[in-house]
């Protein structure tokens, strides 16, 4: 499969046939956003699998035993599920100039909990589902119930759970420019909709100069905010809210102050 640096490094090549000083803005520029683009896909795969660790650690009552900023998010530690990092969003790249270019935003995969008390993975506000069951994003089996922390009652341990729970991969199909999802280890891609980077502005009309593209709203998080709370006994709690609006209330070990 081609990769983007691949793209980037052929279309380099042809333009460097024709002009290289008349062209070394632009294949500045491409590269830039190459480089961007790569970032991007790390970083959302990245949070998928810290989406993972933390519905398997609600589902399995897990607590926060550390959590520390690190300027652009936070590194998450578990008792039991080891730690993660979640990175804040950033803006997409502006539309050239001309007429407002297109938002770029993250492709729209969240969490919900199910009826069932299970955590599973959708797209576009829609459940995945594979050979007609969702996808699950817990993990499988179930795990003893823990000693309260600090005034929090530990709860009993879940039943381990038929199924499967499966981390997406996401990748940007290289002919469209869109986001793509994988539930099967990268063996098959589901068109999400969603462009990777947001559209350049058309030229102005009439010898008038067009407006600047729009920046891409948040285009590298699932995340809309991460919070520390204290509820009226005392005991502290970290919220992560994600842009479908799912939330996890997870508690925080009390040596670590909000």
């Amino acid at each position: 499969m081609r990769t983007l640096r691949h793209i980037a490094a052929t279309t380099m090549a042809i333009l460097a046939i024709g002009a290289c000083t008349d062209y070394q803005d632009e294949l500045d520029a491409l590269e830039y956003r190459v480089s961007i683009l790569e970032k991007a896909e790390e970083r959302l795969n990245s949070e998928l699998e810290a989406l993972h660790v933390l519905a398997s650690a609600v589902y399995d009552a897990d607590y926060i035993t550390d959590i520390t900023n690190t300027g652009d998010g936070y590194i998450v530690t578990f008792a039991e599920h080891g730690a993660v990092l979640i990175r804040h969003g950033s803006d997409g790249q502006d539309g050239a100039a001309g007429q407002d270019g297109q938002d770029a935003q993250a492709p729209d995969i969240g969490i919900v909990l199910g009826a069932d008390g299970e955590y599973y993975w959708t797209l576009n506000g829609e459940l995945i589902i594979v050979n007609g069951q969702p996808i699950r994003a817990n993990g499988h089996d179930g795990t003893n119930g823990r000693n309260g922390i600090d005034g929090i009652d530990g709860r009993d341990g879940q039943d381990g759970r038929d199924g499967r729970s499966i981390t997406p991969q996401i990748h940007i199909n290289q002919e469209t420019g869109r986001w793509e999802i994988s539930i099967d280890g990268g063996a098959t891609w589901i068109e999400t909709g969603i462009g990777a980077t947001g559209r350049d502005g058309r030229d102005g009309r009439d010898g008038r100069d067009g407006t600047d593209g729009r920046d891409g709203q948040d285009a590298t998080s699932f995340f809309q905010s991460v919070e520390i709370t204290i509820d009226d006994d005392g005991n502290n709690f970290v919220v992560f809210t994600l842009k479908n609006g799912t939330v996890f209330r997870i508690p925080l070990a009390s040596n670590q102050q909000p």
